[in-house]
C-alpha cells in the first residue's frame, strides 16, 4: 500500500520489486500524513498524489482510493 510519505519518495524502488502483483494508492492516507485531513484540495495532497500516480499506472493492477470529500 503506497500511503506514506516514505512510499513517496521511494515509489520507483518499492515498483521495482519482482513479482509485485498490486499496489493500492491511499490517497485519504496522504491527507494525514501531511497533516491535511479532509483537505482533499490542499496543494501538498495533489502534488503527492500527481508524483505517485504516473509510476504506479505503469502496473497492470492497482487501485487508487478515493479522498473523503
Amino acid at each position: 500500500m503506497t500511503e506514506k510519505e516514505s512510499a513517496l519518495k521511494a515509489v520507483e524502488d518499492i515498483l521495482s520489486v519482482d513479482d509485485l502483483g498490486f499496489t493500492f494508492v491511499g490517497p485519504r492516507d496522504f491527507l494525514v500524513q501531511f497533516h491535511h485531513p479532509g483537505e482533499t484540495r490542499h496543494p501538498e495532497v495533489q502534488i503527492a498524489i500527481e508524483t505517485i500516480n504516473p509510476p504506479v499506472e505503469k502496473l497492470k493492477s492497482y487501485s487508487v482510493g478515493s479522498p473523503a470529500i
